[in-house]
């Protein structure tokens, strides 16, 4: 599951530097923003075997995914490289999926 985060945060901060404008930007900053912090506190272990521990990490897996399908209708729009957008849209599907298993 990290490997597929730390794709999908990669090729957002690539497209940061491609687009234009404060609005496109500033979602795809808020994005990959949140997908670092949940990236940091997988690093740091913060979700760790405990009960609660897994509890929380399902959570905030939840709403991230929340924000990368509302996200993943609204790509195209954002970024204006079809390859770029591509590429995000390839890297979402690999984090949705990977995730997928810690929500079941």
């Amino acid at each position: 599951m990290r490997r597929a985060y730390q794709e999908l945060h990669s090729e957002l901060v690539k497209a940061y530097w491609k687009t234009e404008g404060g609005a496109a930007k500033s979602a795809i900053q808020d994005l990959s923003g949140e997908i670092y912090d949940f990236l940091s506190e997988m690093e740091a272990g913060a979700f760790s075997g405990r009960t609660d521990s897994l509890k929380r990490c399902s959570l905030r897996v939840g709403r991230i995914n929340a924000k990368i399908e509302r996200s993943r209708k609204q790509i195209e729009g954002i970024v204006k490289s079809v390859r770029t957008a591509s590429k995000i849209a390839d890297a979402m599907d690999k984090a949705l999926a990977a995730s997928a298993k810690l929500l079941l």
